[in-house]
């Protein structure tokens, strides 16, 4: 039995509790949004794909207690809230703990800036995914729905050492999860920025005002509007090749990731059994922009400034979410130095 420690009880957290739970660890969970007591032995029943159910040890505001013992501590929150998770996490840090960011988004890199130089940085290892597992979404605090698994998901570090000595571990839970040399490429695996915003942009008269009541994909994505994803594809595709990395086209990963069948970019999207009936997000104010934008799009296009590989319509996407936000999406990461480190 292995003790896990969740930061977050979102779609990812719960899920990722329930399922580790369920194979008789003990999993406890950091809850920011106050309780009013701690949760003990807490039920979460998994439907869907597959049925299960699993007992987390502990619900609680107290990051302390959660981490305690923790083989691994997984970071699901969106990249977007964080900073403020990473911080209580240094805090709380006065030996060696592994720390896996599930999805990553940038999040190793982002706590390497946040503990270099100080005596943290020799305690914490860290590794990302390209992405989670299980598309899901949590229905109550009891019961969460997934959808299906995807067949590839790649786990990689900035530090050669931390891959080394954390993969084992993921690979006790998951014997299907892949490794990639450079840190980077991972992030360029992650699809939900290639599709996401672009969707949501396209579809915003509908979406407000319809208040996201309807399929994001199946209605969402027209023949016109998986152009415009192609189109983002491939400019993904051309600042990967800049920076060495060979990279597959979003409809082959359809193939090898969701085993879709479909001929074309638009079926593969439109018609995939396992976003199917996935509702539109209500408003802008979404993790389609708000993590999507800054954490995926955004450093595809600076990293593009970088070598050289224009991105017009990825610049396209963000020009008009800075706009509407009021925001600058491109400032949030800095990424001058990455390259030194991949």
């Amino acid at each position: 039995m292995r003790t896990y420690c969740i930061l977050g009880e979102g779609n990812v957290g719960i899920t990722l509790g329930a399922f580790l739970a369920s194979k008789g660890n003990k999993v406890k969970i950091y809850k920011e949004k106050k309780l009013n007591r701690e949760r003990r032995n807490w039920e979460v029943t998994i439907e869907g794909s597959f049925n299960t159910k699993g007992e987390i040890s502990l619900i609680t505001n107290n990051m302390s207690k959660a981490m305690k013992d923790a083989d691994l501590v997984f970071i699901t929150v969106p990249a977007f809230c964080r900073k403020k998770y990473l911080d209580k996490l240094i805090s709380n840090v006065y030996k060696n703990i592994n720390v896996v960011f599930f999805p990553d988004n940038y999040g190793v890199w982002e706590l390497k800036n946040m503990i270099a130089g100080t005596k943290k940085e020799e305690l914490i290892e860290t590794v990302g995914s390209s992405s989670f597992l299980y598309p899901c979404r949590k229905f109550n605090d009891s019961l969460t729905i997934v959808k299906g698994t995807k067949r590839e998901v790649f786990v990689s570090s900035l530090n050669k050492k931390s891959l080394n000595h954390i993969f084992p571990l993921l690979n006790e839970i998951w014997d299907t999860l892949q490794t990639k040399k450079n840190y980077l490429e991972i992030q360029f695996l992650n699809m939900n920025s290639i599709i996401h915003p672009a969707v949501l942009l396209l579809n915003l008269g509908r979406i407000e005002n319809q208040k996201g009541k309807f399929d994001f994909y199946n209605e969402g994505i027209t023949k016109n509007i998986a152009e415009i994803i192609h189109k983002i594809d491939l400019e993904r595709i051309n600042v990967g090749k800049a920076l060495g990395i060979e990279l597959k086209s979003l409809e082959d990963v359809m193939k090898t990731t969701y085993l879709s069948e479909e001929s074309n970019l638009h079926s593969s999207l439109s018609k995939s059994s396992i976003h199917k009936d996935g509702l539109a997000p209500s408003s802008l104010d979404s993790r389609y922009i708000k993590e999507d934008i800054p954490y995926g799009l955004a450093p595809i296009s600076n990293l593009g400034k970088i070598t050289g590989v224009k991105t017009p319509v990825i610049d396209t996407i963000i020009n008009l979410s800075d706009i509407l936000m009021e925001e600058d999406y491109r400032s949030f990461l800095n990424l001058k130095n990455i390259l030194s480190y991949i």
